[in-house]
């Protein structure tokens, strides 16, 4: 960039301090840690297999997990500040579309009980790392945006994809989507009033097939969440009054349940695992018209 400044660029970085191991370099290995930086062995993940996980070294052990993690990501925040700080003295700033998002999250035994409870991971490592489940600790990621066009300091809490992250780079530079794009541009989203509220459109968003385990598949939307596993029941989830993913409501609340199965149906095809959804009743088949489904 700095050899023609005045080019157009797309620059890609992908940082992947985050990954296990996790290893942050000094200073930040040891800056959340309370006990100081964690031992050299701090690669083993050996208690993902641990019986009791209200044992207090097993707590100690994931706490330093969590600080080493807390650290990598302190040092990744301080990395994209000098990308940052370099394009301003470029004086490319202000003429620069700027997007930081991450392709997932981690878990830290968040979910672990009930993961190994369903046994989907045919490595047997329960409720840690990344790759086996379909929880809000893997699937919410940050997502922002900076440049021309994008309200400084608003927080829109529309529900969004990744899908979105190509269109709304595409529109930031006046070109339409391709054809094969799934999302939509968020560019124009309007930002939150005083009240704080924005304006959202209803919207599904999915999400599917992990990397380990049997094939699963997720929907959100309205605040509810359905995620349907092979061989396992259906779990749905009010995230609004449940955001730990705790209380599996399928059983109590069929209706959401059937309107969140058609939305699957209808975002990702095929068949789920409660089988091929009937025709809707007159209710569901409301909403799904006015969502563009039917």
């Amino acid at each position: 960039i700095r050899q023609a400044p005045s080019r157009p660029f797309f620059l890609y970085v992908q940082y992947m301090d985050l990954h296990q191991p996790i290893t942050p370099p000094k200073p930040f290995a040891g800056q959340f840690a309370a006990a100081g930086p964690p031992e050299p062995g701090h690669a083993d993940w050996s208690f993902v297999r641990q019986e009791d996980w209200t044992a207090s070294d097993f707590q100690s052990f994931r706490a330093s997990k969590v600080a080493l993690y807390d650290g990598a990501l302190l040092y990744v925040d301080g990395e994209i500040g000098r990308l940052v700080d370099g394009l301003r003295r470029l004086g490319l700033e202000g003429d620069t579309l700027l997007v930081v998002t991450a392709d997932h999250g981690e878990e830290f035994w968040d979910h672990g009980e009930e993961e190994r409870r369903l046994g989907d991971d045919p490595r047997a490592i329960w409720g840690v790392g990344h790759g086996h489940s379909l929880y809000q600790e893997l699937l919410h990621v940050p997502l922002i945006l900076a440049g021309p066009g994008i309200a400084t300091g608003a927080r829109v809490p529309c529900p969004v994809a990744l899908l979105d992250v190509a269109p709304t780079i595409l529109d930031a530079l006046g070109l339409p989507p391709t054809v094969s794009m799934e999302g939509r541009s968020l560019a124009r989203f309007t930002p939150p009033d005083a009240e704080g509220a924005g304006r959202c459109e209803p919207r599904a968003l999915a999400a599917e097939s992990p990397a380990y385990g049997p094939d699963s598949r997720a929907v959100l939307y309205k605040g509810w969440k359905l995620v349907l596993r092979q061989s396992a029941p259906p779990a749905l989830y009010d995230l609004a009054h449940d955001p730990g993913e705790h209380r599996n409501l399928a059983e109590e609340s069929p209706r959401q349940l059937k309107i969140l199965a058609h939305l699957l149906e209808y975002e990702l095809g095929g068949t789920t695992a409660l089988g091929t959804p009937a025709l809707p009743d007159p209710e569901t088949a409301r909403q799904l018209h006015a969502l563009g489904y039917l």
